[in-house]
């Protein structure tokens, strides 16, 4: 059997100046590139581009293709797939791509996956459109771009999702698109089972990992862990990632005198979030929404357990008092409750880490290429 070729065309993936983006889309196109000729179409909005590409002069791999995405930074979202369109057409490069492409797997569904669906209409290649959380919850939710994303979920040969839970979304809204969960794998090379997995009472050490952004519940997190420090509780808080509030973040930890309890070591590289992972007690993330949280996976691969709020497809994972804590709300005063849940139980790391073993990029890859070939 010959060796299929695809073209994997997303705005989440790591670039030269940004290494550190998308690190699940990076390792699922590794494992998949061992069995498909993989080439990267990679849309970066325009003044980052030619700061980087043309002022800096910063190359990308030779099967990497970036190229400036022109559009209206936040204004006129629903025009955000034709800009892009236009983006494709006029850098050329990327439309002679599409041209020459039988395999085309979109990931995220607005503008990418929208985008990818009207150059299948011309050009007529095999189109997967892969789903990751708030590209379907947070877009579905308007009902242009509604309209939009599942035009091109019916054009699609199929449509992944990454949890049942946003399958069923979708499916709610026209039962005739083709969806199919797959789940995101792990490193456990990388992700390895942490060796101490005693709590030290003295200390609670929880991670955070995530973009700063509000929804992300990092800001009730941090007034939570003031009330936890005000009352005596002797706890610490690394916060790992980037985001457009990454500056109001720093000012309300400094503001609350919290800055020897909190520490912001901002984007990390994947093997830095995997020793972090092992050197703390748990991973905390009280989002307000999700898809499945790939780091959520990881820690539990490193038998570390959870403590994350019951949206998206997080329950088909996390199972209460097993691998970790379902928190009942993104809200202060809940997390807390969590947190004190949490410190009560008795942990097996082994057991934390069996319970996601059926989780790996082998499975996922062969699925979607599964997808392609039958269809």
């Amino acid at each position: 059997m010959s060796t299929p070729a695809i073209l994997f065309f997303s705005n989440l993936y790591p670039v030269t100046w940004d290494p550190n983006r998308a690190a699940f889309n990076y390792q699922q196109t590794q494992c998949m590139a061992g069995r498909a000729k993989m080439t990267y179409l990679v849309p970066v909005p325009f003044i980052e581009w030619f700061k980087h590409r043309i002022i800096k002069w910063q190359r990308q791999p030779d099967d990497v293709t970036t190229f400036p995405y022109f559009y209206t930074p936040g204004a006129g979202r629903r025009f955000y797939p034709f800009f892009l369109l236009l983006s494709v057409i006029i850098c050329v490069v990327p439309l002679v791509k599409f041209a020459s492409a039988q395999r085309v797997l979109a990931s995220w569904a607005y503008p990418d996956g929208v985008c990818a669906a009207w150059l299948q209409r011309i050009f007529r290649f095999q189109l997967v459109i892969q789903c990751h959380g708030s590209d379907i919850n947070v877009h579905i939710e308007q009902s242009n771009r509604r309209k939009q994303i599942l035009s091109a979920f019916k054009q699609a040969t199929c449509v992944v999702t990454k949890s049942q839970a946003m399958a069923k979304l979708i499916n709610q809204y026209d039962n005739g698109i083709c969806t199919k969960a797959v789940y995101n794998g792990v490193n456990v090379d990388r992700f390895t089972l942490k060796v101490n997995d005693t709590l030290d009472q003295k200390l609670c050490r929880l991670l955070f990992v995530g973009t700063i952004i509000s929804t992300k519940g990092i800001f009730e997190l941090v007034e939570c862990i003031d009330t936890l420090r005000l009352s005596g509780h002797n706890i610490h808080l690394d916060v790992a990632g980037k985001g457009a509030e990454m500056e109001r973040l720093q000012s309300c930890i400094y503001e609350r005198g919290l800055s020897s309890h909190i520490t912001v070591h901002g984007s990390l590289p994947h093997e830095l979030i995997a020793e972090m992972m092992r050197n703390s007690d748990a991973l905390i993330l009280p989002s307000y929404r999700e898809g499945i949280p790939n780091v959520m996976i990881e820690a539990l691969a490193s038998g570390v357990p959870a403590l994350v709020t019951p949206v998206g497809g997080v329950p088909e994972i996390l199972k209460d008092s097993v691998n970790g804590i379902i928190l009942t709300s993104h809200l202060p005063d809940d997390i807390a409750e969590g947190i004190s849940r949490f410190r009560s139980q008795q942990w097996d790391a082994s057991a934390i880490r069996s319970s996601i073993s059926h989780l790996n990029w082998e499975n996922n890859v062969s699925t979607i290429l599964d997808l392609f070939e039958t269809n």
